[in-house]
């Protein structure tokens, strides 16, 4: 007879093909088959995003290091600002449309450089302390995150209701940003600091519950799930600046 698993961490980590039950060794409740194969995924997935993480780092902190020169080359060459955005478009189509890996890695190269170029000149307009906040703020919260989305999978709650909430709430995002860039209210800019911060940390929360909770679809490009999870990293420590900004100016 099959054992029960005994806890969720047996079968999200399973250390090895079999287990200890009153000092003899068995295999491995079936449920378990296949496990490493996945746990070798989300390690995947999740190496991509911190090389991710840590390369815009690298570029925005050269950047703001370096803010008079990088600002001086902008005013001089206003095009510079346009060509990582017009790039990252193209290299996040070139992902999913590319069906050869080594086409694939080189455009989710591109796409990283590019997203990194746009964070470090987006950084550039805030003062150091606020940069500071946003960080740690980020990664408080990133940590935070990761462990309820974890906690999530290996008890199996079910967290559909809470991704069409962060659906819905980015559509709402997205208005009320194209309304701001006609109405100009602080107010209105004070609550899109706050909706953005909390659609992006539902979103987080989603798609690394996705990718600790994937069962038979987990075969999915890694580095397309890590550039999900990247998007909103990235979005969220954003959004902790300007709310920051704000904050700061009252």
């Amino acid at each position: 007879m099959t054992p029960t698993m005994k806890n969720p961490e047996s079968v999200y980590y399973p250390a090895s093909t079999k287990e200890n039950y009153g000092g003899s060794a068995i295999p491995v409740p079936i449920s378990s088959v296949g496990k490493p194969e996945r746990n070798l995924y989300v390690k995947q997935v999740l190496d991509w995003v911190s090389l991710q993480l840590a390369f815009t780092m690298m570029i925005t902190v050269y950047a703001y290091a370096n803010k008079s020169s990088v600002i001086e080359y902008i005013n001089k060459n206003p095009g510079s600002v346009w060509f990582p955005i017009i790039l990252s478009f193209i290299t996040l189509i070139g992902m999913h449309m590319s069906k050869s890996s080594t086409i694939k890695k080189t455009m989710f190269v591109l796409f990283t450089i590019s997203m990194s170029m746009m964070v470090a000149v987006s950084v550039l307009s805030y003062a150091p302390d606020i940069v500071c906040k946003a960080t740690v703020t980020t990664f408080v919260m990133v940590f935070a995150i990761n462990r309820y989305s974890k906690r999530c999978a290996e008890t199996g709650k079910n967290l559909d209701r809470m991704a069409e909430i962060g659906g819905s709430m980015l559509l709402v995002l997205i208005v009320m940003g194209i309304m701001q860039i006609f109405i100009k209210s602080s107010l209105l800019g004070f609550v899109i600091c706050f909706l953005g911060v909390g659609v992006f940390t539902i979103l987080l929360v989603v798609d690394l519950h996705l990718l600790y909770s994937k069962e038979d679809n987990f075969q999915e490009d890694p580095m397309l799930a890590a550039v999900g999870i990247y998007l909103d990293i990235i979005n969220l420590f954003l959004y902790l600046l300007e709310l920051y900004k704000k904050l700061d100016e009252k």
